[in-house]
């Protein structure tokens, strides 16, 4: 029997998006990258070609393709709270590259939007 893959977007193709969460995320038999969101048109040409997926240049673009069910957040640390909790609001379940948040009460209004969202976080 064939389980459903979980489609995933990854915002930030960076160190952590494209050296960990990629890798990994490439591997899995449960996971499809569906699309991945990054400012550089290099780096979403380069996902595009190897991935064969979607690119966009933002998470607000990669919000609107309804075939992500879960997004990585691998973009610099201080856009990690909007990053996640715009996902979450927009019903996706996310994933947070760490740290998590760059102060207590951010890391709290996380948690807070993944609750009123009923959706996962992960750290």
């Amino acid at each position: 029997m064939a389980t459903k893959k979980i489609g995933i977007g990854i915002v930030g193709l960076g160190r952590a998006g494209w050296g960990i969460h990629v890798q990994d995320t490439r591997r899995r038999r449960d996971y499809r990258i569906v699309a991945v969101a990054d400012p550089l048109p290099e780096r979403r040409a380069q996902a595009e070609r190897e991935l064969r997926c979607r690119s966009y240049e933002s998470l607000s673009q990669l919000l609107k393709d309804t075939e992500i069910e879960l997004v990585t957040i691998a973009t610099p640390s201080a856009a990690h709270g909007p990053g996640a909790k715009k996902a979450l609001r927009a019903g996706r379940h996310v994933v947070v590259e760490k740290p998590m948040a760059v102060t207590v009460r951010e890391a709290d209004s996380m948690i807070a939007a993944a609750k009123k969202a009923r959706r996962k976080l992960f750290v």
